[in-house]
């Protein structure tokens, strides 16, 4: 098919959307992402919450047939999940690659919902059709739609305020499914459709005509603008980007532990949930004394009252998630939930089936869950952001593929668990409702009451110790600028991400340190530090043959220039309240006189430098420091004040630019642990001391040599007498005098091939 008529069939009267502004719209959040993920969803949500009770107590299907069923499906759903995910990513049409298949789930969907309830065999061939129907529900028409729809978000608009609104429409759409699923439908189960499964067939009818008429509407009232973007660009975009193989995401996802964190959090969250879903009508059957509604048999209405517990609190929460999360952090809140809902759970169990404080235990389970409910996807996407920072590929369709089978595995895997549980607990499929709890026995009732409440509470406890873990949040924002600094470059230079890295060219050894050993973090975010010694002498003669006309340092103006010498990072203030030190004997001094509080409390910004002059005075610079001092005082008579460029990261916010941590306390530092340890390494310090050249150069990374005696005798960073680059030279010279110096020299004159080749090889090859 040409690209014409392509787009001429995506124009079409039933096939071309009816969106057409460049902005996100009310009509399009409202109809695409409420009214059709409601429509779409609601039989997944009626499934979730009564199907394994159709699928026992009115077709009274073989409890280990079940089991197995559901099992074996799952292999299934797992792999069409995959699979849909990478189709969808390697469609390519005008209507984008995620609204073709949501048009396509449209028939898939509501067909599928509908078989597992037309059933029109007895016996063996009864389990043949729903396995098939099954299946075809939960491995073909069901990954379809949801994966497309889980796409269609990040594909709509680029603007992030736009696709948090969507997604709070689609958010609120399923937590009105599950309200459909688990409040209404129950009631009509109880007192209308039973046990008589044409009045099921009837209602799930109804139901998929419903769905298929609103997937329609969604596909109708969206519009996939970042993808039209992409289609109209060409190709260009993928000879410039390349996209990470299933093998290389692989690699880093597994490698991750922050994401095995995430992961195993979300499935035991999700997986003890669907437990408790899938039990949930048993446990309102048999467990629940519903003689509080007048008759053993009114379950529908436990059960819904049960759901309103459940439902109202995690509604007014997402009120107050986002604001909580963004003051003290998503690992804190999310901890603090799983902790109140395994109290809740505690409180259900103390309940014995009474409804009052079941009610209330479940009312704070579901309080409890809903950090995690709401924050498990902005958790997901930052691993995503600090798995590229890390590897230099994004993992999102891998990511968010297993996440998806995770959440639609959750259903059958743990309804097999379910059944088996029955199974061994002895479960009565033919027991007479009208009995309530005496229907069953004390082991199916146990049974019923752990897949409901115990499950999830103990699940709750160990996500809670999971998530205390999750510790990427605090340098997310400089892992996201060194992401975008890192993409920009990529498309500067052409390079790929593997072949990229932060580099921080610098005259002062004290960032060699921090980078080996930061300060509060595991580990730096930049990768190496140059010296400008070192990378001056090769930039040189590429200097001399560059444009004439180089970019003008006014760009960086006064303040940003007289960093490089000392008070010129204080001079930035514009503030007079502030005190500036160079020279180590001085920094000293004056860290002396701040711990004794001698500065006045109005003291507003203290600069330190180790070296003479500040940075110009480095040890690894290449200008004589008097001479730099004088060129930069010189260059800030003509420049401005200063010259903001952040206009350019629109990323950057002002609070990612400072620092708000409170600052730990560091003990005095010690050389042993004792007095008698510490006098004995303070007799090595001196002897080694005596053979450094006391210079206090700094080359080696500490600042005296005195620092470097000490760090040796700890054995700090692997600190060594050969860093001293005086003792190296002098190392160097006795080397160049030995026997075996001598002989390499010997076979190198001989071989002409460095003499350690031919070395290797035990022959010459020269």
């Amino acid at each position: 098919m040409s690209k014409t008529n392509n787009k001429d069939f995506w124009n079409g009267p039933l096939t071309g959307s009816r969106i057409k502004s460049d902005d996100v719209k009310l009509p399009e959040m409202l109809i695409g992402y409420f009214i059709g993920p409601f429509g779409a969803l609601l039989a997944s949500g009626i499934f979730t919450s009564i199907l394994q009770n159709y699928f026992t107590d009115v077709l009274k299907l073989n409890l280990t047939f079940l089991t197995t069923l559901q099992l074996f499906s799952t292999i299934l759903i797992v792999a069409a999940n995959l699979i849909v995910g990478q189709l969808i990513e390697r469609t390519r049409t005008m209507a984008g690659k995620a609204r073709p298949w949501i048009l396509l789930s449209a028939l898939t969907l509501s067909v599928a919902s509908v078989l597992m309830f037309v059933v029109p065999f007895e016996g063996t061939a009864k389990m043949v059709w729903i396995a098939i129907a099954y299946n075809l529900f939960y491995a073909v028409a069901y990954p379809i739609y949801n994966t497309a729809n889980s796409t269609l978000i990040p594909v709509s608009t680029r603007d992030s305020k736009q696709r948090g609104a969507l997604a709070s429409f689609t958010n609120v759409a399923g937590l009105a499914v599950m309200g459909a699923g688990s409040m209404v439908f129950p009631i009509l189960v109880s007192f209308a459709l039973k046990e008589n499964q044409h009045l099921w067939l009837v209602a799930m009818t109804a139901i998929a005509i419903f769905s298929a008429l609103t997937i329609f509407l969604q596909f109708k009232f969206t519009r996939e603008r970042v993808t039209e973007e992409q289609m109209s660009q060409g190709a260009e975009e993928e000879k410039t980007v390349k996209t990470a193989s299933l093998k290389e995401q692989l690699s880093a996802v597994t490698s991750e532990k922050m994401w095995w964190i995430v992961m195993l959090f979300y499935m035991g969250f999700q997986w003890s949930g669907a437990m408790k879903n899938g039990s949930m009508t048993y446990f309102c059957k048999w467990v629940m004394d519903n003689t509080f509604f007048g008759t053993a048999d009114a379950w529908g209405a436990s059960q819904s009252l049960l759901s309103i517990m459940g439902a109202v609190p995690m509604a007014v929460a997402a009120v107050a998630i986002v604001p909580l999360c963004n003051k003290f952090g998503k690992r804190i809140v999310c901890m603090t939930g799983m902790l109140l809902g395994a109290v809740g759970g505690v409180i259900a169990i103390m309940g014995n089936g009474q409804i009052v404080p079941v009610a209330i235990g479940v009312a704070l389970k579901c309080l409890g869950s809903a950090p995690a409910c709401y924050m498990i996807l902005a958790m997901l996407a930052d691993v995503i952001d600090h798995i590229e920072y890390k590897a230099g590929i994004r993992t999102d369709g891998l990511t968010m593929s297993i996440y998806s089978s995770i959440m639609v595995a959750a259903t059958p895997v743990c309804n097999s668990i379910f059944s088996a549980i029955l199974n061994a607990s002895g479960y009565d499929q033919a027991a007479d409702i009208a009995l309530g709890t005496a229907a069953q026995t004390a082991a199916a009732q146990t049974a019923i009451s752990v897949g409901y409440i115990w499950v999830e509470t103990i699940a709750y406890v160990i996500c809670a110790v999971l998530i205390f873990f999750f510790t990427i949040e605090k340098n997310l924002p400089e892992e996201q600028k060194a992401i975008a600094a890192r993409k920009k470059a990529i498309q500067d230079s052409g390079l790929m991400g593997s072949q990229i890295g932060i580099i921080f060219i610098s005259p002062c050894p004290s960032k060699v340190t921090f980078i080996q050993e930061p300060l509060g973090l595991k580990k730096s975010n930049v990768d190496a530090v140059l010296a400008i010694q070192d990378i001056y002498p090769l930039l040189l003669p590429h200097m001399k043959q560059a444009e004439k006309q180089p970019k003008s340092l006014a760009m960086s103006g006064k303040i940003g220039i007289g960093w490089g010498i000392s008070g010129g990072e204080a001079a930035g203030l514009l503030s007079n309240s502030y005190v500036a030190a160079d020279g180590i004997e001085n920094v000293i001094r004056v860290l002396e006189d701040l711990e004794d509080e001698k500065f006045p409390e109005n003291l507003q910004f203290i600069e330190l430098n180790s070296c003479n002059g500040g940075c110009v005075g480095g040890v690894l610079n290449v200008e004589n420091p008097y001479i730099a001092k004088a060129k930069i005082k010189q260059l800030n008579k003509y420049l401005p004040v200063s010259k903001q460029r952040v206009e350019e990261c629109p990323q950057l916010e002002p609070k990612e630019l400072f620092w708000n941590d409170t600052v730990t306390y560091e003990p005095v530092y010690q050389l042993g642990s004792n007095m008698i340890e510490s006098m004995q390494q303070l007799s090595e310090v001196e002897k080694l001391l005596r053979e450094l050249p006391q210079l206090d150069c700094g080359s080696c990374g500490a600042p005296t040599c005195r620092a470097l005696a000490e760090d040796i005798v700890k054995g700090k960073l692997n600190a060594k007498k050969e860093d001293c680059i005086y003792l190296l030279r002098d190392y160097y010279d006795a080397l160049k005098n030995s026997p075996l110096f001598k002989e390499e020299k010997k076979h190198e004159t001989i071989c002409h091939c460095g003499g350690w080749a031919c070395r290797l090889r035990k022959k010459h090859r020269c």
